[in-house]
């Protein structure tokens, strides 16, 4: 993964056990939008076979702040080589990252890999996606989200 001048201040972290990947997509929404949640969730853009966690793995300095920009160009190539396999991706940087929310289970689970709620930086659902659903659809309601667009493609 690039870095900048060679510090590593992001881990990617995949899960695919179903369970794992629904007790983090719990936590994925935004408390502005949904401000009467209390973090049980299911955000259709994280809901997907294979869920990719960006953690910050040190802390930036007044300096040096590359997480943003790792964070982008890294979960930025996945997207392209997911779509290039005929995937889709969804990305979600609304984590609720609030200890108090996560249950203790939850907080157990990502520390076990050394990581807080408050380190994730981003998280992405890749699989193929279903055409006969609506982007903010999951299997039990809508979840409110910016409407879809549908853009001409640009070709070179």
């Amino acid at each position: 993964m690039p870095t900048k001048q060679n510090q590593h201040t992001i881990q990617c972290v995949a899960f695919v056990t179903r369970d794992i990947v629904q007790r983090i997509g719990q936590y994925a929404y935004d408390p502005r939008q949904h401000p009467k949640l209390t973090g049980l969730q299911s955000n259709p853009q994280i809901d997907a076979p294979l869920l990719l966690a960006w953690f910050k793995t040190r802390k930036p300095t007044r300096f040096n702040n590359p997480v943003e920009m790792e964070t982008g160009i890294s979960s930025g190539a996945v997207a392209l080589a997911a779509a290039d396999l005929g995937m889709r991706s969804g990305f979600c940087v609304c984590v609720e990252n609030r200890i108090k929310l996560w249950h203790k289970r939850d907080r157990k689970l990502l520390k076990s890999i050394g990581y807080e709620p408050g380190d994730i930086c981003l998280l992405m659902g890749v699989g193929y996606g279903q055409k006969d659903v609506a982007h903010n659809q999951t299997d039990w309601k809508t979840f409110h989200t910016y409407p879809k667009h549908d853009f001409e493609p640009v070709i070179v």
